[in-house]
């Protein structure tokens, strides 16, 4: 989708743009630049060989518990980063997908910042149901984005490490997954690795 931006809106992006290419973490993808002539607008970022942890899930890659533990801490790694600026920035949209692994297995956490940016595809973003799953109830019901819903994402996201193959919600459709969660009724299965 297309979205005009105002001359104001240009401005606040340029602003978050330099701010973005300023925060510099080892688990967060790097921001290298940008280019914002309109119609041929880019985000350029490191690039990651592995790609992300869901490719490597869907592709039944067998990562050790080591493996699986160092990804999980350099995702809240990530995420303690950004929550540490101030005003904390929530990354908002943290699953499976938005996190790439380094030649070395290192989480770097892509997606985030753009702020004013995110805000303009947020409702197209929250009609994917698979995006949905991850969300904590309060962001489903309209809330806004915060550290908080972010640990509730990474914690989504770690489940999705730690039982890969494992559905989030067994034996329920979307509409009904999606009311469960914000109903606070409905938690992924946890399984016995035994």
């Amino acid at each position: 989708r297309t979205v005009r931006l105002t001359t104001e809106e240009r401005r606040m992006l340029e602003r978050e743009l330099e701010e973005a290419v300023r925060m510099r973490h080892s688990n967060l993808c790097t921001v290298v630049g940008a280019c914002l002539q309109p119609g041929s607008e880019m985000l350029i970022v490191e690039h990651v060989p592995l790609g992300s942890l869901r490719d490597m899930l869907a592709r039944g890659f067998s990562f050790s518990v080591e493996q699986r533990i160092r990804i999980a801490q350099g995702m809240a790694a990530g995420l303690a980063y950004l929550h540490s600026w101030s005003p904390p920035q929530p990354h908002g949209r943290l699953n499976s997908h938005k996190v790439l692994l380094d030649g070395s297995m290192n989480a770097k956490i892509t997606g985030w910042g753009m702020r004013s940016l995110r805000q303009f595809h947020r409702s197209d973003w929250l009609k994917v149901p698979v995006h949905c799953l991850y969300c904590a109830p309060e962001v489903l019901q309209g809330g806004a984005d915060s550290p908080e819903t972010d640990v509730h994402m990474w914690a989504m996201t770690a489940y999705e490490l730690f039982y890969p193959g494992q559905p989030f919600f067994i034996g329920h459709t979307f509409p009904e997954a999606r009311q469960g969660i914000i109903d606070g009724t409905l938690r992924p299965h946890l399984y016995d690795p035994s």
